[in-house]
């Protein structure tokens, strides 16, 4: 069995810290969305390397065991 794995040491835990920040403020609150939709696209870019290497793994499944080798 192969099990896939993204090295997290590559993606460290991003937190927005808002303590203290006038989230009223329009110029505070668009940097905060700007964080977000950042933070939302490396969790997405992760998803889609994960499905990368689970493809990779599904198409070369024989490689990996050694079957079919000439």
């Amino acid at each position: 069995m192969i099990e896939i794995h993204l090295n997290d040491a590559y993606y460290p835990e991003v937190i927005i810290d808002t303590e203290g920040m006038d989230e009223t403020n329009n110029f505070v609150a668009q940097k905060i969305k700007d964080a977000k939709d950042l933070i939302d696209a490396l969790e997405m870019r992760k998803a889609t390397l994960y499905k990368i290497g689970l493809m990779i793994v599904e198409y070369q499944y024989d490689f990996f065991f050694g079957k079919n080798r000439k």
